[in-house]
């Protein structure tokens, strides 16, 4: 829900290029983690970028600088 909220906040002003899932412990016991990404792609205009596991890494090449848009050289 947190990151619903805070996706339509910054909508106003400030575009999320999209959003990383992570897992801040090793063995969450909360359900709705299985159901998250599922709900965050239904309603999330941003794309989900990446999800990592606790102490996990980005295995895909991303390049995080060209996700924020347009530079002047």
């Amino acid at each position: 829900l947190q990151t619903l909220i805070t996706a339509s906040t910054f909508r106003n002003g400030l575009d999320v290029a999209g959003i990383v899932l992570n897992s801040p412990s090793p063995q969450a016991d909360d359900s709705s983690t299985k159901s998250n990404r599922a709900q965050l792609e239904e309603h999330c205009v941003p794309p989900l970028l990446a999800e990592v596991a606790y102490r996990g890494t980005i295995d895909q090449k991303t390049d995080w600088y060209a996700l924020t848009g347009p530079h002047d050289a």
